[in-house]
C-alpha cells in the first residue's frame, strides 16, 4: 500500500500529461506509477499526487479539459488540491 501523501489532488477535468524529459512517480490510492520521457497519461477525477524522487528535473506538458465531476453513489466528488 502507498503511504498517504501530504498533498493529493483531484480535478473536474480530463487531464492529458506528456512527459517530455526526466521521470516522475504518480501516487494513487494503492499503487505508484512511474512515468518516463515519452509516456502519456490520461486521467479523469483520479485522486493522485506527483513526486519526483529522481536526480533530474521532470518536464511535463499538461492539457486539462473541463468535465463533469466524477460521481460515486450518485453524489459528485468535489475537486480539491
Amino acid at each position: 500500500m502507498v503511504p498517504a501523501s501530504r498533498r493529493a489532488t483531484t480535478t473536474n477535468s480530463i487531464d492529458y500529461a506528456v512527459v517530455l524529459s526526466g521521470e516522475i512517480d504518480m501516487e494513487l490510492d494503492a499503487e505508484v506509477v512511474t512515468l518516463r520521457a515519452g509516456d502519456v497519461l490520461v486521467q479523469r477525477g483520479t485522486i493522485h499526487n506527483w513526486v519526483n524522487r529522481y536526480d533530474a528535473p521532470c518536464v511535463i506538458a499538461f492539457v486539462l479539459i473541463d468535465a463533469r465531476p466524477v460521481e460515486q453513489d450518485g453524489k459528485a466528488l468535489a475537486a480539491h488540491g
